[in-house]
């Protein structure tokens, strides 16, 4: 059963690398009734974490809040730490693009002190590349740059060329 969530889960991701974003949607889903069904709930957190991505890129803010609440209460569950930051993450995003700056600012800092922080990451990367966003919807340019220049180094080590790429165009705009 989870050998088949994650195919699941990888499908939804390549649905959603395509822009293909209602059938991302439909996948994780259905993931994530199966992770429910079965009480595999690490895999149907990560199934909703997946689902609230998804409605953030459709700019589907409660829905997206949602998801990332329940992930919430599903990572304190079976305390895993990185799926915690990541729930601190999403919802930080939902405060942010509600440009309620200030509380997207301290999620994004409590995503990253604690569970995102331990080692780098793409979730890592995406939250101090965020976090230097939120600054500077605050006028706070140096604090950008410093998140972003963060973000840039996690990519770089990581090897995400996407990533780097949005780092780097977020510095452009600073600049």
């Amino acid at each position: 059963d989870s050998l088949m969530i994650i195919a699941a889960l990888d499908k939804a991701d390549k649905y959603f690398d395509r822009q293909e974003y209602d059938s991302a949607l439909i996948i994780a889903k259905e993931a994530a009734e199966i992770a429910k069904t079965k009480k595999l709930f690490k895999a149907q957190g990560w199934s909703l974490v997946r689902m609230a991505e998804v409605l953030l890129e459709q700019k589907k803010l409660t829905e997206a809040e949602q998801f990332a609440t329940e992930v919430h209460k599903i990572s304190n569950q079976v305390s895993d730490t990185l799926m915690n930051g990541v729930a601190l993450l999403l919802l930080g995003q939902v405060k942010m693009y509600n440009d309620q700056v200030d509380e997207a600012i301290l999620l994004m800092d409590k995503s990253i002190a604690g569970g995102l922080g331990h080692y780098p990451n793409e979730y890592l990367a995406l939250a101090f590349n965020d976090l230097g966003y939120a600054w500077g919807m605050k006028d706070e340019y140096e604090r950008q740059v410093q998140f972003t220049h963060k973000s840039l180094g996690i990519y770089e080590q990581i090897k995400n060329e996407a990533g780097m790429a949005m780092a780097l165009g977020n510095l452009s705009t600073v600049y």
